[in-house]
């Protein structure tokens, strides 16, 4: 049930950006194609790291390497939503 919900949300929730004007169906498919390809990024290739990591950190190894890691993430994370905040601004016409 939980599932169909979600689903139901990621369905609604473009359609309505689309019908209130905010975004054309270009910007939604390439929220959702930046959506997916983080998450296979996340789930095939830093998954394993990111859980080691914690793993040391719960045990209270690694923890300046744990902190520059998650100060990196945080940083790259940010600079991400600069750049496309910038972009998408950039291509607006008004």
């Amino acid at each position: 049930m939980f599932l169909l919900f979600v689903a139901l949300i990621g369905v609604l929730n473009p359609l309505s950006r689309m019908y209130l004007g905010s975004h054309s169906g270009d910007q939604i498919l390439y929220g959702l194609f930046n959506s997916v390809a983080v998450m296979v990024l996340y789930r095939y290739v830093l998954q394993r790291k990111v859980y080691k990591l914690m793993k040391n950190a719960l045990q209270g190894r690694h923890f300046r390497l744990i902190l520059i890691f998650n100060t990196i993430v945080y940083l790259a994370a940010l600079a991400v939503a600069i750049i496309f905040y910038e972009i998408n601004t950039a291509s607006r016409p008004y």
